[in-house]
């Protein structure tokens, strides 16, 4: 049955360049042409700001350091005229924790509770104390990306990656890096600010989104914008070092807009967000973007309407190269259905575009299947004194890949010697709002937090995160399972790129880490690939840093035209 929580419906149409009254339902074409803009490829200056001139760590002093000339942007779409609403809480240049549907009262109580949770049993322990009973993926190129110095006086990054066939694209928070796939930066690092500079009203931005749609082989970008609006750049050909169409979608009128998380579907985009009231968290929202409107740099249509429950993800798409691509109209999203670490909603969203009917499918239970009781997520340790902000127990992804959503994250739990922070994992089949298989990974004084997954076409799955104890710094950490593999399990721990430094920043602690981290996969649909923080000894007071790892199973993809992709290194090639 369609979800019987009221929804706001709402259809509009992006057009260039006007100003577009907020109650419209469809909006037409703009009278007035829009001013010339000068074909061409984008033209970054001055990428990296010189080791002898550092910006400011306070505040957000780097618009005059990495300037962009995009004479490349053709067709730069603007829906104007909306109201000013707050700009996005902030301490000295620092992002604040993510709102939530609860007090920060309410969070520290979750928190108290979780340190008296007993041991449970149910949990895979990665410390050896009990043999791996899986096969982790291998490790292939890796390299560093954007750190805080490409980035100066933002913190936390909030990093993300998006992989084509050529091309890898990382963003943080305030920037974003081009690489050919083997590490080679092409374009930037250059600031969102920059991008978006030909656009009004896109100011004020963070957490972003960056998508390869394997379908249409083009890259999509999305951000948030002051609370008000969701600012998006779509690449106009397979290259994401060329032209870009930028578009800015206005959100609910008179709510601060917060955690916007994007997935690529079959026709449409589909962004979910929080929507709040000051400190009060009101409803989430889901925003379905038509696809070939955006490709073609036209007047933009999208849908919105509400939706029940907490941080929606929407699916991301993958599969297309092996056959395996949705074709059944239907977008699945997961979301927190009682924000309690343990109830996480299925909903389908059919035809977004056309019938617009939002199906509630039920919720599934990851306490009761995998036997571990979720503790609210807790700061974590370092070595040293200042702890880092653990944030929540909230959804941090939705990956869609052979019929079935991937999720994954954090939750406090007691392997045996007390209470750390835990990663769980679960794979779900969306159709039936049932767990096919789930589990949870930790080790004694060892904390796990921020983490995100992929899966290849052979259902061989790989799990990043930021490891970090008393005794390490923050690092990049990873673990996996083939598909073949005894359900429920993951394999031996990875070991990417450890902290080098004591993290320090310029708030105080427990400091800010960020909200999630990036794993994605290729569209060869064999490999993975991972954006992953780390503490790194950039020489300021501020020490993020990210980096790339590609992973690799011996899966065979077979393409949709028959033809396999793969490791053929065992392949025999004598004659018969």
């Amino acid at each position: 049955m369609p979800e019987t929580q009221s929804s706001i419906i709402v259809m509009r149409r992006l057009v260039p360049w006007c100003a577009i009254p907020a109650a419209a339902l469809v909006l037409q074409a703009c009278s007035a042409a829009p001013p010339a803009v000068v074909a061409g490829a984008p033209i970054f200056a001055n990428p990296r700001p010189p080791a002898s001139a550092p910006a400011a760590e306070i505040g957000v002093d780097f618009e005059r350091r990495m300037e962009i000339e995009l004479a490349g942007i053709v067709a730069v779409r603007e829906a104007a005229a909306r109201s000013v609403i707050a700009p996005h809480p902030a301490q000295r240049g620092v992002r604040s924790r993510p709102g939530a549907p609860i007090s920060e009262e309410e969070l520290q109580a979750q928190r108290a509770a979780a340190l008296l949770l007993a041991p449970a049993p149910a949990i895979q322990r990665l410390d050896g104390v009990a043999a791996p009973r899986a096969v982790s993926p291998s490790l292939g190129t890796g390299f560093e990306s954007l750190n805080y110095n490409d980035a100066p006086g933002a913190t936390p990054p909030d990093p993300e990656l998006a992989v084509g066939p050529d091309h890898a694209v990382a963003v943080v928070n305030t920037s974003l890096e081009i690489y050919d796939k083997t590490g080679l930066s092409l374009v930037g690092p250059t600031t969102f600010s920059s991008l978006f500079a030909g656009v009004p009203s896109c100011g004020g931005l963070f957490d972003p989104n960056v998508l390869y749609d394997e379908s249409a082989d083009r890259y999509f970008l999305g951000i948030a914008s002051g609370g008000s609006a969701f600012c998006i750049a779509v690449s106009q050909s397979s290259d994401p070092t060329g032209s870009w169409y930028l578009y800015r979608v206005p959100t609910a009128p008179g709510f601060f807009f917060d955690y916007p998380h994007t997935g690529v579907g079959e026709d449409v985009f589909v962004m979910g967000g929080n929507l709040f009231v000051g400190p009060n968290f009101d409803h989430a929202e889901l925003y379905a973007i038509e696809k070939a409107d955006a490709y073609s740099g036209s007047p933009l249509t999208v849908v919105s309407r509400t939706i029940a429950g907490f941080t929606p993800q929407p699916m991301n798409a993958h599969g297309f190269a092996q056959g395996t691509w949705p074709d059944d109209g239907l977008h699945y999203i997961l979301n927190d259905a009682a924000f309690d670490g343990s109830s996480f909603g299925v909903f389908a969203w059919s035809d977004p575009l056309t019938t617009n009917l939002l199906f509630n499918i039920g919720t599934v239970d990851l306490d009761a299947f995998t036997g571990v009781f979720a503790g609210q997520a807790l700061p974590f340790p370092q070595n040293g004194t200042s702890t880092m902000e653990g944030n929540d127990w909230r959804v941090q992804d939705a990956e869609y890949r052979n019929g079935h959503l991937w999720m994954a994250h954090t939750l406090s739990c007691n392997p045996g010697a007390g209470v750390v922070n835990c990663v769980r994992w679960a794979e779900i089949d969306p159709v039936t709002a049932t767990v096919v298989q789930a589990g949870v990974i930790a080790s004694d004084g060892e904390y796990r937090q921020f983490a995100d997954l992929a899966v290849n076409h052979c259902g061989d799955m790989t799990i990043g995160y930021t490891k970090s104890s008393s005794t390490t710094f923050p690092g990049v950490y990873a673990t996996g399972r083939l598909g073949s593999d005894p359900p429920n399990t993951l394999g031996p721990e990875l070991e990417v790129k450890p902290g080098e430094i004591l993290y320090t920043s310029f708030d105080d602690s427990p400091k800010r880490w960020g909200d999630y981290t990036g794993m994605t996969s290729d569209p060869d649909g064999i490999r993975t690939w991972y954006l992953g923080e780390y503490s790194e000894n950039t020489g300021r007071t501020t020490r993020w840093g990210n980096y790339v790892q590609e992973f690799s199973t011996a899966c065979m993809s077979l393409f949709a035209d028959g033809f396999e992709a793969g490791d053929t290194s065992a392949w025999s090639t004598t004659q018969p």
